[in-house]
Formats: C-alpha cells, sequence, structure tokens
C-alpha cells in the first residue's frame, strides 16, 4: 500500500505544480490584458474629445528607442545561451558534434548584433541605408 501512494503523490505533485503554474501565467495574461483595454478605451474617449494622449505624442521615438535595445538584448541572448551550450555540450560530450547546436544559437546571437551595430546603434534605418548607398 506504501508504494502506490507513494506513486499517486510521485504524480499528483508534479501535475498540481504545472496546473498552478498554468493558472498564475492565465491570472497575469488576464490582468495585463483588462490593462490594456483600460487605457485603450481612456486614449480613444481623449481622442474623440480632440485631445491628444501623452503616450501618442512621443510613441515613435520611443518605439525606435525600444526597438534599438530590443536588439541589442537579443543579441546579448542569444549569444550568450550560444556560447554557454556550446561549452556545456562540449564539456559533456567532448567528441560528439553535438556542440554545434549551440554554436548554431551564438551564430545568430552574432547576426542580430552586427544588425545592431550596423544600422541600430548609429542611428540609422534600413531606408536611410539604402538611400545613402544609392547616392
Amino acid at each position: 500500500m506504501g508504494s502506490l501512494s507513494n506513486t499517486f503523490f510521485s504524480f499528483l505533485i508534479p501535475l498540481v505544480g504545472m496546473a498552478l503554474g498554468g493558472f498564475v501565467v492565465a491570472v497575469v495574461f488576464f490582468f495585463i490584458y483588462r490593462i490594456r483595454m483600460i487605457e485603450h478605451k481612456e486614449n480613444l474617449a481623449a481622442i474623440e474629445k480632440g485631445i491628444l494622449p501623452k503616450e501618442m505624442k512621443s510613441r515613435r521615438t520611443r518605439y525606435h528607442h525600444d526597438r534599438q535595445r530590443s536588439y541589442a538584448r537579443r543579441a546579448t541572448w542569444w549569444l550568450s545561451v550560444g556560447i554557454g551550450l556550446t561549452i556545456a555540450l562540449w564539456v559533456s560530450a567532448p567528441h560528439s558534434p553535438a556542440w554545434v547546436w549551440g554554436f548554431f544559437l551564438a551564430v545568430i546571437g552574432l547576426g542580430y548584433l552586427v544588425y545592431w551595430t550596423l544600422f541600430e546603434r548609429h542611428g540609422l534605418s534600413e531606408t536611410e541605408s539604402h538611400k545613402q548607398d544609392e547616392d
């Protein structure tokens, strides 16, 4: 009888943990959705009254700044995960070619880093760079 209850609890504990984790994620997404809906209604009411909300005035510069940080963040994340995975796979199986999977991730991060350095860091967009090439 003891082994049956141990088996039951060994399946029940992870199941309850996953269900609670899913519930927490669903609640967080629900509240994010509700906050955005309230902000959207406030913006619509302001626009109907003829007032331009503050967020809409600075949206273009904020979007560009967020996008700039986004590419730098992606580059850092992909490079660190790729290098870490490459080292972990190399150490765990030195004669196996599995380390290449981590190398692929690092190359993706390197691509983001190159894009961020060439276009975003210097404030050039893709269309501006093409215009400069044509001149």
